[in-house]
């Protein structure tokens, strides 16, 4: 139970350094450069391992499964130009052909940013019936190459039993790879701008659900955007209320949000605990001393002057203590949440905004993105009404308001994947485009 276990804290059990965070989010303050969050191709790898579950034996390198696939054509081709155009069409600058999602296997070194970001995505992946991945149309040189590569690949059971701290988009992010990974083609040349999405809305709607309605079961939380082409007007109000200003204000807070999660689960052990499982607490007054001891014990051990604030209700004692540990970030560690943010907006947030003028920071979608959510919304069905689509895209966590859902339809019509049943705007179809 619980209560049980949070009665059981005491000042020995906060540290007065807070926690690098790893189990809810992967960004560490110390991480401002505007190097990426993670490399997509390691990441891909790491992902395809756990959805298929598969892994390479410990003796593969690169370099050895270079080596051994040349001299496999050697016996079979005797002209060495043939051998060198070989060489160079399929291992060019040392490199893997993916020739297959289970060849993303094949990187080697894994870079910390990326091992902490693919704890967020695993936690997401959730298990589901898949047939195993089979390379799609390869021609003779290719089979022979991934033949020898199918050697390394060995089966490791992986244990699917977490969820992320947003189980809505677990679900829509599973289905997403799924379909991905049946497009071979596609998901080579989708996996990176896929992964940079997911990131992005994961960090965003974890943000906004945290500050919006910590005790509430996370919901897509509304985040508009506009198209990169269009211009953004201080008349479009939900630009203002529920962009890109009101989202990194809620970024901010995420850090010092979830470093006392991580606090508070390490000292009760557990690890899969939410904001939002407090709400299984009974409200009476015993419970509601409970929570605000811990805050009080919180303040004490942040060396923070002492609350004379009492809850009366369980949202407002959970809310006190989510104040006192932004308060401590807020007077004597504010640069940790600037550099928060940086991180933030350089590693994370970077391909998904734009300054505009007097509007300053704006959420935007470019072309490509759009299409890739629309192939993956529609699915494997033939069209979908276009304020389906849009509803799917909330799902997602985009939204789009009237003028942007007009050049949405202005950008369908131009590629043609409209099919319009009449001149009803309920009657418009959207078109996959693979």
């Amino acid at each position: 139970m619980l209560i049980e276990k949070l009665k059981s804290i005491n000042i020995d059990n906060i540290p007065s350094k807070n926690p690098s965070l790893t189990t809810y989010f992967s960004l560490s303050t110390n991480e401002k450069s505007s190097e990426k969050a993670f490399d997509s191709n390691d990441l891909c790898g790491l992902l395809v391992g756990l959805q298929q579950n598969k892994q390479l034996k410990e003796n593969f390198t690169q370099e050895d499964f270079i080596a051994k696939s040349l001299k496999k054509f050697q016996n079979k081709i005797d002209n060495q130009e043939h051998i060198d155009v070989i060489q160079n069409m399929y291992f060019l600058n040392n490199m893997l052909p993916k020739l297959s999602p289970v060849m993303y296997l094949s990187n080697p070194k894994v870079d910390t940013k990326t091992k902490k970001s693919f704890l967020i995505f695993a936690q997401m992946l959730q298990a589901s019936e898949q047939n195993e991945i089979k390379p799609q149309q390869l021609n003779f040189i290719e089979q022979e190459i991934f033949d020898l590569f199918n050697e390394y690949i060995l089966d490791r059971k992986h244990d699917f039993k977490s969820h992320s701290y947003l189980p809505f988009l677990d679900d829509v992010f599973t289905q997403d790879f799924n379909k991905l990974l049946k497009n071979q083609h596609y998901f080579r040349n989708q996996i990176d701008r896929f992964l940079k999405f997911y990131m992005f809305t994961y960090s965003s709607q974890l943000a906004l659900n945290i500050h919006d309605a910590p005790l509430e079961e996370p919901s897509p939380k509304k985040l508009y955007f506009i198209l990169n082409h269009e211009k953004a007007s201080s008349e479009r109000k939900n630009l203002l209320n529920y962009g890109y200003k009101i989202l990194a204000s809620k970024a901010k807070k995420l850090f010092p949000y979830l470093s006392l999660l991580e606090n508070i689960s390490k000292v009760i052990d557990e690890k899969d605990l939410k904001y939002f499982h407090f709400k299984e607490i009974s409200e009476n007054e015993t419970n509601l001393k409970i929570l605000d001891n811990i805050r009080d014990l919180y303040r004490q051990a942040k060396s923070m002057d002492e609350s004379v604030l009492r809850s009366s209700t369980l949202e407002e004692a959970l809310q006190f203590l989510l104040n006192s540990t932004n308060e401590q970030f807020r007077t004597d560690k504010k640069a940790v949440l600037d550099r928060f943010l940086t991180a933030f907006e350089m590693q994370i947030a970077q391909p998904f905004f734009q300054t505009r003028g007097r509007a300053g920071k704006v959420l935007v979608m470019d072309q490509d993105t759009i299409l890739l959510l629309t192939n993956l919304s529609i699915g494997t069905k033939s069209q979908l009404r276009f304020q389906e689509l849009m509803k799917m895209f909330e799902i997602r966590g985009v939204f789009f308001d009237a003028k942007s859902q007009d050049a949405l339809l202005e950008l369908f019509e131009r590629i043609g994947n409209i099919d319009r049943k009449s001149d009803s705007g309920d009657a418009v179809y959207v078109k996959s485009t693979i």
